[in-house]
């Protein structure tokens, strides 16, 4: 189960803008202070992936693992992240979360709506 937090203001870092109310996996809530820090420095953050808006207008939302975050193409792909989670099956039932709350509250999928995260694209 996720939880929303709002361990993060909303900042821009290397290209990621972090989501106010991050939903953060059980299994990676007592380390996330220090993975979300590790990530805002450029820092290898490991067991974590990263839940964002998707890249694809025609998808939802994109998991990365989040060592992949210090390859060339995220230096200049602009993520927008509002999750975090310990390992990929987690990730899955954060999104599933996301959206599932998204469908709840509006009746649509249209999480980066619901969110209110603004992107400049």
């Amino acid at each position: 189960m996720a939880v929303k937090q709002g361990l993060t203001e909303e900042i821009n870092v290397n290209n990621m803008t972090w989501y106010e109310n991050l939903y953060i996996g059980e299994n990676v809530k007592k380390r996330a202070p220090r993975v979300i820090r590790a990530l805002k420095r450029g820092k290898f953050a490991a067991r974590a992936y990263v839940i964002a808006l998707a890249s694809n207008p025609a998808n939802l939302l994109d998991l990365y693992p989040a060592f992949v975050l210090r390859q060339e193409h995220f230096q200049t792909e602009r993520l927008s992240i509002v999750g975090l989670a310990a390992d990929k099956e987690e990730a899955m039932e954060v999104a599933a979360v996301i959206v599932e709350e998204t469908l709840s509250h509006t009746g649509s999928t249209d999480v980066r709506k619901y969110l209110k995260v603004e992107e400049e694209r």
